[in-house]
């Protein structure tokens, strides 16, 4: 449509009196229900919106259709996305409790029931993501890349990543108890570090014992394999198979992989402030001792080791 035409015709629409300005774009009342009830009719929950529009990204990560690396892409995507959900919505859910534990949004869903209907869609994607990684990660090993685990490596690989390990990894990593005997308080479990949870047993002393170590995040997500052109092996596998550099006197019977996901709000007084920009600064530095919203660990953790986890969780969302 040319421009003249288009101008002609908005003028026509702003001059027309058949549509008064007081009345209703339609005919249907929003509150449509038989007893004059809430009734959400075209409403959709946003933070369920949400995960559907994950579900439709992660459909093409599931493609086989596309490219290997643009799946892979997507479903690094919808991991991000994830962890933003957690530190935005459900952060912003949990903080409503419990004042305002019956509120219904504007699809008449509740609190409750809402919570529960992510936490079942969050278990489908979850699933989904892990079965679309594994064949992803097959073909991409069929291409010549592959994702190691630290069993599948030679003696000599081991060598020089043990090497490695002494030299780069070691001396970022400080293991803390976690226990619950009086007086020693549980560590702080960083926001959307990678963490291992190491089970040991002093030379002293034959029970076992609970440590937190957290990862370096200089080194990068994964390491290269001596000896490979492009294969490559996470670096918790590296750590995790070189923990007796770290426990010389003790003797480390497991470790498993965490995470912990915190709230990301900010908590402003602006009233009380005088510069904005430096509450703002203060309020994103401390954003990292927010609430602990989600824990994520590795398949295969011990019960006992959960448990002790998620009270460190609640402990630690109880001080805040």
């Amino acid at each position: 449509m040319k421009t003249r035409a288009w101008t002609e015709l908005m003028l026509r629409w702003t001059r027309s009196t058949e549509m008064s300005v007081s009345e209703p774009l339609s005919s249907t009342p929003i509150r449509s229900g038989k007893d004059g009830s809430w009734d959400p009719g075209p409403f959709f929950n946003p933070e369920l919106s949400l995960l559907e529009f994950q579900k439709r990204v992660l459909a093409l990560a599931e493609d086989e259709n596309i490219p290997l690396l643009e799946r892979l892409r997507f479903l690094a995507i919808v991991s991000a996305n994830l962890d933003e959900f957690y530190m935005v919505r459900v952060a912003a859910l949990k903080s409503r409790f419990p004042v305002q534990l019956d509120e219904q949004a504007d699809d008449g869903v509740d609190k409750i029931e809402q919570l529960a209907r992510i936490v079942e869609t969050v278990a489908d994607i979850v699933q989904r993501s892990g079965r679309c990684y594994e064949k992803c990660s097959d073909e991409l090993a069929a291409t010549g890349t592959r994702i190691c685990r630290w069993a599948e490596l030679d003696a000599n690989q081991k060598e020089t990543l043990r090497t490695e390990c002494e030299d780069d990894l070691k001396p970022e990593l400080t293991p803390l108890a976690m226990t619950l005997s009086p007086g020693h308080p549980l560590p702080h479990l960083a926001h959307m570090s990678l963490s291992l949870a190491v089970v040991f047993r002093a030379s002293t002393d034959d029970r076992p014992h609970l440590a937190q170590l957290e990862l370096p995040c200089s080194t990068g997500r994964f390491l290269k394999v001596p000896g490979t052109r492009y294969d490559v092996i996470p670096v918790e596998e590296v750590v995790r198979g070189n923990l007796d550099m770290v426990y010389r006197d003790a003797t480390v019977s497991e470790a498993y992989v965490f995470r912990v996901t915190r709230g990301g709000e900010l908590h402003l007084d602006e009233a009380s402030t005088d510069d904005l920009l430096e509450a703002v600064s203060f309020a994103a530095v401390n954003r990292y001792a927010n609430p602990a919203i989600r824990l994520e660990v590795e398949r295969g953790m011990p019960v006992f080791v959960r448990e002790l986890l998620l009270e460190s969780m609640r402990r630690d969302s109880g001080a805040g």
